[in-house]
């Protein structure tokens, strides 16, 4: 009976345990660029404001705002959800400061971050009243998010 006790303990040894630890750790997403950068002046009419997180996130939301006034505009993802774009309708109005809050699904809290337009110059001429710098998104939102 020692001996097939022996054995079994002996053969446990070797047999491994639960692997709970092959399961890749849930890390919540961090915002780790905003474009433009909080503080920047001189930023072109024609910019786009752009987010980028650690990992895809969802639910984003950029507020936008000049004078208290809501400025619309258009959000997209890039990059399976780790970037996400916004654009306003049309171009940013040149020597003026915008503020933007930034929420999304999972976030603690909200991030703010305000920038100031430029000068009008004959490059940011776009008479078709829109803003096509941006890469080429899969989620487009006609609201202002």
């Amino acid at each position: 009976m020692r001996l097939l006790l022996a054995l079994l303990a002996a053969a446990l040894i070797g047999c491994p345990g639960s692997d709970d630890d092959d399961s890749t750790p849930i890390v919540d997403p961090e915002l780790i660029l905003v474009i433009p950068a909080d503080g920047t002046s001189d930023v072109p009419i024609t910019q786009d404001v752009t987010a980028e997180w650690t990992a895809p996130v969802e639910g984003v939301v950029f507020a936008v705002t000049t004078d208290d006034a809501e400025v619309p505009g258009m959000r997209q993802s890039v990059q399976d959800g780790r970037v996400w774009a916004w654009q306003p309708d049309g171009d940013f109005l040149p020597l003026t400061t915008y503020d933007v809050v930034l929420t999304w699904v999972g976030g603690v809290e909200s991030t703010t971050f305000g920038f100031t337009t430029g000068e009008l110059t004959g490059d940011d001429d776009d008479s078709a009243g829109d803003d096509d710098d941006s890469a080429g998104g899969d989620d487009d939102d006609s609201a202002n998010q």
